[in-house]
């Protein structure tokens, strides 16, 4: 295991690069479609908050046992239990950055090279493994702020739409908040445990929750405002504007990737004897032979089930710090069998109820955190009541 460290900046370099996306944007440009300014505000205040305290909860456990998203996963499944997740996990991966390398191909003349050129691009700047990640980030993440100023300039004379609220209700948009930082919570591991401590890693998502994901979605949400924004897919009205959309569309898909590829072969290299190089190698052909196709069109709703793997683990992860205290003692067998079966459970429900069209509580998102941290509660309740585990 590498004995690098990272300080607060670096980290927060790599996270806010990743957030400087579209999804997120998006998140704020569905807000400010159907809620007003107020309500608005008032989501993405509540539901960074959530996140953040979240974060918090992982932190003094990702430093003290110094482990990556799918040690973790191993440490509550054993090694064996452990290969279930990380198939869902590096599944997930590989398909969203298939998704990110078909849209960037997109943007040259002839696909099939866009895709060869793009993804070798991606795995060049993911093969340092975190130092390069670091790096790379440092570049981009100033061109990705001066793309998306330069787009906020260039729309500041355009007419402002008052919108009068839809009648939806608030927690709508709560989940989308919580929903647009929830895969960064479930695979902080993999990146925090490079902190230099406890609190520098804290003080970076301070600034993550509390900052930046609150002025990216205030961006998605002024974009609805303006007069021409009447398109439902904010990359089309983005486009409309001129080549600098472009430019941030590019940066930020390449960052998404660099994340996503670099997630992946960590994985890969914990569970089976290859490197992280050879690791990185596989992910990438993978990703780069799936973009030849238009995935999203095809799979999304596969690769949207598949990445509740990711969640579900998170939120095993989530409780079972907080039925012990803040603390992460070492599960035993039976334990770990237990939580096995939970995952199995989860994934076998959320997977029937999502082609079924079935919900518990309306949203994905919240079926998992209901159903997956319910289970956990009512196991370790009669020893938590007793002030000992099982």
């Amino acid at each position: 295991m590498s004995n690098k460290t990272l300080s607060c900046l670096d980290l927060t370099y790599i996270q806010v690069s990743g957030a400087l996306s579209l999804p997120v944007i998006l998140v704020g440009y569905v807000m400010g479609q159907h809620f007003s300014m107020q309500q608005c505000l008032m989501q993405i205040v509540i539901g960074n908050i959530v996140l953040c305290a979240m974060a918090c909860c992982y932190m003094p456990v990702i430093k003290q046992h110094n482990m990556s998203t799918i040690d973790f996963a191993t440490y509550l499944f054993g090694r064996q239990g452990a290969i279930f997740c990380a198939l869902g996990m590096v599944t997930s991966l590989i398909g969203w950055s298939a998704i990110q390398l078909h849209l960037l191909s997109s943007m040259f003349s002839n696909p099939i090279i866009g895709v060869f050129i793009m993804t070798a691009i991606v795995m060049i700047a993911s093969a340092k493994e975190i130092t390069g990640l670091t790096n790379v980030n440092k570049i981009l993440l100033p061109a990705l702020i001066a793309s998306l100023m330069y787009l906020l300039f260039s729309t500041s004379n355009s007419a402002i739409m008052m919108k009068l609220p839809d009648a939806l209700p608030m927690q709508v948009g709560i989940v989308l908040a919580i929903t647009a930082g929830s895969g960064v919570i479930f695979d902080l591991p993999t990146f925090y445990r490079f902190s230099q401590s406890t609190k520098s890693g804290t003080s970076s998502v301070l600034l993550l929750f509390l900052v930046a994901y609150p002025l990216i979605e205030g961006f998605g949400i002024y974009l609805s405002r303006l007069a021409v924004g009447s398109s439902t897919d904010v990359s089309q009205f983005l486009q409309q504007f001129n080549r600098i959309s472009l430019i941030f569309l590019l940066l930020s898909g390449m960052v998404a990737s660099c994340l996503n590829l670099y997630s992946a072969s960590i994985i890969i290299n914990r569970t089976t004897s290859l490197s992280y190089l050879k690791g990185l190698v596989f992910v990438a052909i993978c990703a780069g032979s799936l973009a030849l196709v238009d995935i999203q069109k095809h799979y999304s709703l596969f690769l949207e089930t598949i990445s509740v793997s990711s969640e579900i683990l998170g939120v095993l992860v989530l409780a079972y710090i907080v039925i012990n205290r803040m603390k992460m003692p070492a599960p035993n067998v039976r334990q770990q069998t237990i939580h096995q079966l939970f995952f199995i459970l989860i994934m076998w429900v959320i997977i029937f109820s999502r082609f079924n069209q079935i919900t518990l509580t309306g949203d994905l998102f919240l079926d998992v955190g209901v159903l997956t941290s319910g289970l956990m509660f009512v196991y370790y309740l009669p020893s938590y009541l007793l002030g000992a585990r099982t």
